[in-house]
C-alpha cells in the first residue's frame, strides 16, 4: 500500500510532519503549531481498520525509478482527503499528468465538500479531468454525504459510497447505541472564527446557552484555535517554553548557525548540543484568553481557563467524550469521534462541509444558514443514526472489499 504525503496520515503522521526541534515548535507527529489532532480521528479509525503490513509515502517530487517501485509492489495508493473537495485542491495537487505515473488505482476516502454558506459549489476543469482519472481508475470512491456525492455526479462522476467520516470505525461496532444525554457533564467544541465576525458570533450564542444549562461545562479544543491552545498546553505543562537546539563542536567550542535537525538527539563523540530556551508567561496567556473571549460571560472566561481541554494524544479524546453526557459544538471530528464512544453529539452547523455529513447521518444540528442557535435535548433524536449505523459499517466493508482493500472490520 502507498499514501500521499501530507493528504493520508494513514498512521496518524507521514513524511514532511516530522518537524526537528530547532523549528519553531515543532511536534514529531503534528508538525508545526497550533496542532490540528482531527487528522489523527480520521487516519488512525483507518489505520486500525485496514489490514496492511507496510505502506510507502509518496511525494511530489517522486521519481520514475520510485514510482516503479509503487507500481510494482502495492497493491493500492490510500488519500484520505477530507475538505478537498473545493476549487483547485485535484488539479493543482493531483494533476493528472503526475497520477498518470500510478499503475494501481488511488482510492479516495472521506472525501467531502469544503464550502461556505453562499459559496457556488463548482469545481475547475482541471480538478474534474483529475477526479475523472482517479474514478475511472478505481472501483469506488468514500464520501461524507449526498452534496459531496451530487456535486461529483454532476461532472460524470457515480461510482461513490456515501459512508459519512471513517472515525465512526472507532467505536468497533456494528450497532452503536448513544447514551441518553443529559446537561450533567457537557463539551462544546469550538473552531477559530475571528475572521469571520457572523460565524464568531453564531458558535458564542450557542456556547452561552450550552453553559447556562450545563452543571458541568467544559470547552474542547481540537486544532487552530491559536490562543485557547497557547494557553491550555502551557496550564498543563506541555510545552512552557519555546527550544532552539544547536550543535556545539567539542574541539573548536564553535556554535553552529544552523539549528539541530536530528530530533533522535543523537550525537557524534566530541559534539555537545546547546539549547536556548524562551519561558512563556501564563498571565500573558490568560490574558490572550480573556481578550478573545471578551464577548462571554467572566464566569464562561473562567470556566474556559479552569476547565478546557486540549491534547495531541487520541486517547485522551477517546476517554473524555466517553466521560461526557453530551457534546455540543463546530468540530466535525472532534464530535463524531464523541458519537464513536456513545456519547450524543448535537453540531452547530456553519457550512456545507458539516451540512453535507450531518444531514447524512441524521444528526441532531443548528443551522447557521437557518438562523437556530438553539435546541431541545428533550425532542433532540439519535434514533435515526443509531438505525443507519449499521448500513454505515456495512457499507465501509463493502467499500473496502470492492477495492480490494483487505480489513479487520467484523462481519
Amino acid at each position: 500500500m502507498a499514501i500521499f504525503s501530507r493528504h493520508s496520515l494513514i498512521d496518524g503522521r507521514g513524511a514532511g510532519y516530522v518537524v526537528p526541534p530547532g523549528d519553531e515548535r515543532g511536534h514529531p507527529f503534528l508538525g508545526r503549531w497550533p496542532h490540528n489532532v482531527g487528522d489523527q480521528f480520521v487516519a488512525s479509525a483507518l489505520g486500525r481498520a485496514l489490514d496492511f503490513d507496510e505502506f510507502y509515502t509518496l511525494t511530489r517530487e517522486a521519481t520514475p525509478e520510485q514510482f516503479d517501485i509503487i507500481n510494482n509492489e502495492c497493491h493500492a495508493v490510500i488519500a484520505v482527503m477530507q475538505n478537498a473537495l473545493y476549487p483547485g485542491f485535484f488539479g493543482t495537487q493531483l494533476p493528472v499528468s503526475y497520477l498518470k505515473q500510478l499503475k494501481i488505482p488511488v482510492i479516495l476516502l472521506s472525501l467531502g465538500v469544503q464550502f461556505r454558506f453562499g459559496d457556488t459549489i463548482e469545481l475547475t476543469p482541471e480538478d474534474v479531468d483529475s477526479l475523472k482519472w482517479l474514478h475511472d481508475n478505481a472501483a469506488s470512491s468514500q464520501v461524507r454525504g449526498h452534496m459531496s456525492q451530487e456535486l461529483l455526479a454532476r461532472y460524470g462522476i457515480h461510482n461513490t459510497r456515501v459512508l459519512g467520516c471513517p472515525s465512526l470505525l472507532w467505536s468497533g461496532k456494528r450497532d452503536l447505541k448513544l447514551k441518553p444525554p443529559s446537561y450533567d457533564n457537557v463539551g462544546f467544541t469550538i473552531t477559530d472564527m475571528g475572521a469571520i465576525p457572523v460565524l464568531h458570533a453564531f458558535q458564542f450564542d450557542i456556547m452561552k446557552k450550552v453553559f447556562d444549562r450545563a452543571k458541568n461545562f467544559s470547552l474542547v479544543a481540537q486544532g487552530g484555535e491559536y490562543v485557547l491552545q497557547d494557553y491550555l498546553t502551557l496550564r498543563d505543562g506541555v510545552h512552557p517554553s519555546l527550544r532552539e537546539d544547536y550543535l556545539v563542536e567539542g574541539m573548536t567550542g564553535h556554535t553552529s548557525e544552523v539549528a539541530k535537525t536530528d530530533y533522535s538527539g543523537g550525537l557524534k563523540p566530541g559534539q555537545l548540543m546547546k539549547s536556548y530556551v524562551t519561558r512563556y508567561s501564563i498571565e500573558d496567556k490568560a490574558k490572550s484568553v480573556d481578550w478573545y473571549y471578551r464577548e462571554l460571560p467572566e464566569t464562561l472566561r473562567r470556566n474556559i481557563k479552569e476547565r478546557g481541554f486540549f491534547s495531541t494524544q487520541l486517547p485522551e479524546y477517546l476517554r473524555r467524550s466517553r466521560d461526557l453526557s453530551l457534546i455540543v459544538g463546530t468540530r466535525l471530528h472532534g464530535n463524531i469521534i464523541a458519537i464513536s464512544q456513545g456519547t450524543p453529539a448535537v453540531y452547530a452547523v456553519h457550512d456545507y462541509r458539516l451540512k453535507d455529513m450531518v444531514e447524512f447521518l441524521k444528526l441532531p444540528h443548528m443551522a447557521f444558514d437557518r438562523g437556530e442557535t438553539d435546541f431541545d435535548i428533550e425532542n433532540a433524536d439519535w434514533s435515526e443514526f443509531e438505525r443507519l449505523m449499521p448500513t454505515i459499517y456495512d457499507g465501509f466493508i463493502d467499500f473496502f472489499e470492492e477495492n480490494g482493500l483487505t480489513h479487520t472490520l467484523k462481519i
